[in-house]
């Protein structure tokens, strides 16, 4: 029983959401035995001798000190006459070990402590913006402690020190060293996008991946980028679908630079984009470029494709190779047809009826194309942004 002058203490507690760190009710199976032995009337004694047990064992039992096994529990079903039930002994026995093995792990919360502050509270709190955690200060010891065990949830990880290197059904993805990178934001990006993609294939009729089928859709995949942000979100994903392919929206978290990735949960390839304030042309670059992973590369690798440039890595290369001639086949030799002496206005108004490709798509292979100073900012008018919003759970 918690004593009156705590009352307020536990009330505080609740109002933060804290409520449950330093107070769980961890109630041992003896106690509500005891209380059934005396309700019953019966001594130790006799019920030890009408379950075929040693009084010792039901002495421990009443005392906290030895766990109900299933036999115990079905000798005491028989003897109450069936109320309670065996299943009911069993479930507070379960709750019980559940509760005692929280407390524990609280306590090893404390050797984390230093290691949270320093590497994982601002992801932590960026999710917990997003709606992933609820809301509460950090501000004392017990948050503190709660936030290191719903972070160790989450990630389903055993350790902090283990969430950035081995974040995705155990299945480690490479550290990326590049500046300004936050590793913990990185994974975090990953697990929402591996949670939205294993919610899909529970909940939805998933066909199975058929390599073929996929390569023969990607066509018709790229004639959606004319359609508007809204509607080719939605066609994408269901389009996918139909090959066992899974499309994940993940939401943007800060210092990641994260454009997509390529994830597999089983036989289902997965692939994750950032959506919100992304260029439209490089949201659809990113897509095929997450394609070409998934028909060219190996699935014991986890792809992660970044904004900004920097050196790439063979795969790297292949896969925006493979992007950039889904998405306009044949450039050069449309560029030499058009002439490269056009002003850039026309010369993307002409490449899109061409192709049947987006002007956004064609401004933003201009500007990769041409090495003129200026020319992203000369052209940021082709290049809408999407604005749809992406949820973090």
């Amino acid at each position: 029983m918690i004593p009156k002058n705590t009352k307020e203490y536990i009330k505080n507690k609740k109002n933060q959401g804290l409520y449950g760190l330093n107070f769980i009710d961890a109630i041992h199976p003896g106690a509500t035995l005891q209380e059934e032995i005396d309700f019953f009337g019966l001594t130790q004694k006799e019920l030890a001798k009408k379950i075929g047990y040693s009084i010792q064992t039901v002495n421990r039992i009443v005392k906290g000190r030895e766990s109900i096994n299933t036999d115990i529990a079905l000798s005491l079903e028989r003897v109450f006459g069936g109320r309670p039930s065996a299943q009911f002994w069993l479930n507070i026995q379960a709750d019980y070990n559940k509760k005692m093995s929280k407390l524990n792990e609280l306590k090893e919360t404390q050797k984390e402590m230093k290691f949270f502050k320093a590497k994982i509270k601002n992801t932590f709190k960026e999710l917990q913006k997003g709606g992933v955690f609820s809301s509460y200060v950090l501000n004392n010891e017990d948050s503190y402690k709660k936030s290191i065990i719903k972070i160790k949830d989450f990630f389903g990880s055993y350790s902090l020190q283990s969430i950035s290197g081995e974040v995705l059904l155990g299945v480690p993805f490479r550290k990326y060293d590049r500046k300004k990178t936050n590793q913990y934001n990185l994974a975090a990006i990953l697990k929402i996008g591996e949670k939205k993609a294993i919610k899909i294939l529970r909940e939805k009729d998933v066909k199975k991946y058929d390599k073929n089928s996929f390569t023969q859709k990607l066509e018709f995949l790229r004639t959606l980028n004319n359609k508007k942000p809204k509607e080719f979100l939605e066609l994408l994903q269901k389009e996918c679908l139909e090959v066992g392919v899974v499309v994940v929206y993940v939401p943007n978290m800060t210092n990641t630079g994260f454009g997509g990735a390529t994830i597999w949960i089983g036989d289902y390839p997965v692939v994750l984009l950032k959506v919100e304030k992304q260029w439209e042309d490089i949201f659809w670059f990113n897509f095929f470029h997450e394609a070409g992973h998934i028909l060219k590369h190996s699935r014991k690798e986890i792809s992660i494709n970044f904004n900004e440039k920097g050196e790439k890595e063979k795969n790297e290369i292949e896969a925006d190779e493979f992007a950039g001639k889904i998405l306009i086949p044949n450039f050069d030799e449309i560029n030499k047809q058009v002439g490269k002496r056009l002003p850039e206005d026309k010369w993307i108004e002409i490449v899109s009826k061409k192709t049947g490709v987006s002007k956004s798509i064609i401004a933003g292979r201009l500007c990769n194309t041409l090495s003129i100073e200026d020319i992203w900012k000369k052209l940021d008018k082709y290049r809408p942004t999407i604005k749809e919003k992406i949820s973090f759970v």
